[in-house]
């Protein structure tokens, strides 16, 4: 059992979300129960933290939190499962906290999910492409001009710009990293595209994808079909082919040895 330890105000309460004694909801409680439970007790006995969590299953560190603490805005259904299938959640778990769930969202208001086209920005050349469709004609030193305006601290020069953004690394495009300003960079690109409410939406697809750049592989969980016998006519057919395989080699093996044996006579005679 590996354990990792973190400072104890991150768990001076039962689970990442801080939903023990005083934060707990009676309508949430049976989805917390079972992530308390699965969090506490670990069938694959890996000692958990908010922040291993967050990264094995390649989830912002906050969304950790929120879905343990089931407090609105209600985080996505999608956030849920990625927890369960990291913690081992057995069906009757998951049609819990799947049951829960969807009481919750009925007078729980909802943390809006991504938009479509933010969702699929699933790899660092997808979201390189974005954001370069979102800078359109602007160039390398106008897009640093307008982040210097924007916030003198937190901005990059037009060369790191090109190396973020240019198309010449296509095959393996760098991430941008330092958050803050990659957050100046949103807000420019996405105020010059004319989408000034979806920079926390670009900015949470950063952060996704710069927690998979570290994830480990995840173990595989075993497939819950059984391999089915074979059948009477597969198995006669594999006995009648291994059967036929093995007459051909004796016959080729007795030809070998008869033109052995005149070869012999041949050359003694």
């Amino acid at each position: 059992m590996t354990t990792i330890d973190m400072p104890e105000s991150n768990f001076n309460q039962r689970g990442p979300g801080g939903f023990g004694a005083g934060g707990r909801r009676p309508d949430a409680w049976p989805l917390q129960a079972v992530l308390n439970s699965l969090y506490e007790q670990p069938k694959d006995g890996q000692t958990w933290t908010d922040v291993l969590l967050a990264d094995r299953t390649g989830l912002p560190l906050e969304d950790v939190r929120a879905a343990f603490a089931a407090t609105p805005p209600l985080v996505e259904w999608e956030v849920y499962a990625t927890i369960l299938r990291e913690l081992w959640a057995d069906d009757d778990d998951v049609a819990v906290c799947q049951r829960t769930y969807r009481q919750l969202a009925e007078h729980l208001p909802r943390r809006d999910a991504l938009p479509p086209d933010i969702a699929a920005l699933t790899t660092k050349a997808l979201f390189r492409d974005a954001l370069r469709s979102m800078k359109d004609e602007l160039t390398f030193r106008e897009l640093s001009e307008k982040m210097r305006k924007q916030n003198p601290k937190h901005t990059w020069e037009r060369s790191t710009l090109s190396r973020y953004l240019s198309e010449s690394n296509a095959d393996e495009p760098s991430l941008p990293a330092h958050k803050d300003r990659v957050r100046v960079l949103l807000a420019v690109l996405c105020e010059h595209a004319g989408r000034p409410n979806d920079v926390g939406h670009f900015l949470m697809a950063w952060e996704r994808l710069r927690s998979e750049r570290n994830r480990p592989v995840r173990r595989s969980i075993p497939s819950p079909v059984i391999n089915r016998p074979a059948r009477a006519d597969e198995t006669s057919g594999t006995s009648a082919r291994t059967t036929s395989s093995v007459n051909a080699t004796l016959l080729v093996a007795l030809l070998l040895a008869v033109v052995a044996l005149i070869v012999v006579v041949v050359v003694l005679g």
